[in-house]
């Protein structure tokens, strides 16, 4: 028999604590694929001994459905996926870094390809720093050096600022053997996805030439493919992955230069790449670059500041500024007027009220985070289900405390937490009690001053000022 690895071990023990919290739960893998909001097939897969260790959504969900704590689970995966290629068996793999610095990597090998990843620093690129910028030290120039050379993304990783958006990856592969290459897949692999960073935005123009990205991948998928899009209206071409219809092969001693960009809208992912070749007659391998990347979406609250560095400026300062980024709108001034809402579902009674419905477009530029197109429809969804569970749930602890009956109380306001992510949660509580204010004329004082407070310090609620000054007109409320 063989030896067990620490992968093995980790991805073990992972299952283990899975299917004793299922035992502990009493319920069927069927009904845990319910509670998990997962298909049946990915629930059987997370238990079953020889599959590949379970995406980090899949993880999060059954971390929820069974009450087992989440960053503990994660970490085994983490330590499982390090080890454990979940590819095929008995491949060929580049060596693992947990480096995880931005730039030019070093050459991964393996059976004879070499691949080597350059994280490249387009024009206008955005950056979010998770604290506030200090704008009483800002980039400097070089001494000697010309306009614009102040290393500003230097000076923004040195304080922990991760990509907005998108990541933009040059692959280059090189096959060093004898045989003909076939590159069977380029995948990312998620190694954490979590909320997406909260802090200020930056945006960096220096002068020079972008060069334009031709395939894709979506972050926010639980197993990202790569798709190709169409250079001019950035839309994905074919009904099929990239790979799944593009036959991509290397001659010996002949290279390929991928363009690659990671998109993501609505989280935070570390992620990593993993390619897999198959030799004529041979067996496929895989290689896994050594570098480590993290780029974070758009938070439900909101980013802020929105600046802009201008090299041109005597001396070179950071700006505020607005951006229409197509997906999103970020920086300050009043929201543009917003489509219809999304057909589908019921308003609850208290959103037909005039004043609430005077100030219905504020209210959806709050619940999207001010985004447009497609993803204003996911979030906008999203939000409606977490304001009618909202809803739901505040009755039935009220009717639960009425009747003394505490620990359900407690069941529903922890079921609720975990269905739904927390800054979702807050935002439709949010919204669900100034729709409330608006249709009575007034807010509790405490109520009053936690909303106001919210606004305030939150930036896509400052859309809600005019909403929440209308209500202290009309109730009084100071």
């Amino acid at each position: 028999m063989g030896s067990r690895g620490p992968g093995t071990d980790a991805l073990a023990e992972l299952r283990a604590r899975l299917v004793d919290a299922l035992a502990r739960s009493r319920l069927s893998k069927t009904q845990l694929a319910a509670r998990a909001g997962l298909g049946r097939t990915t629930v059987w897969a997370a238990f079953r001994d020889g599959a590949p260790p379970p995406t980090p959504h899949t993880v999060a969900a059954l971390a929820g459905a069974l009450r087992l704590p989440p960053e503990e689970l994660h970490a085994l995966r983490r330590r499982a996926l390090d080890e454990h290629d979940p590819g095929e068996a008995g491949a060929a793999t580049a060596p693992s870094s947990g480096d995880t610095g931005v730039g030019p990597r070093p050459t991964a090998r393996a059976d004879g390809v070499e691949v080597l990843v350059e994280q490249a620093d387009p024009v206008g690129r955005f950056l979010v720093l998770p604290s506030p910028v200090p704008m009483s030290d800002p980039p400097v120039r070089p001494p000697g050096g010309a306009i614009g050379s102040e290393d500003v993304l230097g000076w923004a990783r040195a304080r922990g600022a991760v990509d907005f958006s998108s990541t933009l990856l040059f692959v280059t592969m090189t096959n060093r053997s004898d045989a003909h290459l076939t590159l069977r897949s380029v995948r990312a692999l998620v190694l954490e996805r979590g909320e997406p960073v909260r802090g200020a935005l930056v945006s960096i123009q220096p002068a020079g030439s972008q060069a334009v990205p031709e395939l894709v991948f979506d972050l926010d998928e639980v197993e990202p493919e790569l798709w190709e899009v169409d250079e001019y209206t950035r839309r994905t071409v074919g009904r099929r992955p990239y790979l799944d219809r593009t036959h991509v092969r290397l001659a010996p001693d002949e290279s390929m230069k991928l363009i690659i960009t990671a998109q993501v809208h609505r989280s935070c992912c570390t992620w990593r790449l993993r390619l897999a070749f198959r030799p004529d007659g041979g067996q496929e391998f895989v290689v896994r670059p050594p570098g480590r990347y993290r780029t974070s979406g758009l938070p439900v609250e909101g980013l802020a500041p929105v600046l802009a560095w201008q090299w041109h400026a005597k001396p070179p300062a950071f700006a505020p500024t607005t951006r229409d980024l197509g997906w999103c709108r970020v920086g300050e001034g009043a929201p543009q007027p917003p489509g219809p809402l999304p057909e589908g579902g019921t308003l609850p009674d208290w959103a037909a009220h005039p004043d609430v419905v005077r100030f219905l477009p504020e209210s959806l530029d709050f619940l999207t985070t001010g985004t447009a197109g497609p993803e204003r429809l996911r979030r906008c969804t999203a939000a409606r289900s977490a304001a009618a569970a909202v809803e739901t749930a505040s009755r039935a602890v009220a009717q639960a405390l009425r009747d003394g009956a505490a620990d359900e109380a407690r069941r529903v306001q922890d079921d609720l937490k975990a269905a739904f992510a927390p800054p979702l949660l807050v935002q439709a509580e949010v919204a669900m009690l100034l729709g409330h204010g608006l249709a009575r004329g007034h807010l509790p004082a405490p109520t009053h001053d936690v909303l106001r407070s919210y606004i305030e310090r939150t930036p896509a609620a400052a859309v809600l000022r005019p909403a929440l000054a209308a209500v202290e007109r009309e109730g009084g409320t100071p």
